[in-house]
């Protein structure tokens, strides 16, 4: 069982806790405090590792749990003219052709940046 505490990089003190369980996992959390002096850091971590030593690293509930994409899910998200090859300026003038970009700005041009139009 091991608590180190340092400045973090942008402000304030980060705490590194490093918990060996009594099944011989090691459990290590680095995280920023948020303690404003390094004796106040100093206590939340030794709380912490206490806690980590009774109860272990929560498991994260069913909802939070990250799900890794499939490569179905990402070959629906690349856009037509990226799957089969055109180039992106063809699919652009195809776009300006049909009119299909976006139909609430149809005719609305850009102001050039830096220029005043009178």
């Amino acid at each position: 069982m091991s608590v180190t505490v340092r400045p973090y990089l942008t402000g304030g003190w980060e705490a590194d806790i490093r918990v060996q369980l009594p099944d011989g996992n090691v459990i290590r959390e680095r995280k920023k405090v948020a303690a404003s002096s390094k004796q106040g850091a100093q206590r939340w971590a030794e709380a912490r590792e206490r806690v980590l030593l009774v109860h272990g690293k929560p498991k994260p509930a069913k909802g939070e749990a990250q799900q890794t994409p499939t490569l179905g899910g990402v070959l629906t998200a690349i856009p037509r003219w990226l799957r089969e090859g055109q180039s992106s300026e063809a699919e652009w003038h195809r776009v300006e052709r049909d009119g299909a970009a976006n139909p609430s700005r149809e005719g609305v041009r850009r102001k050039a940046p830096g220029r005043d139009q009178h």
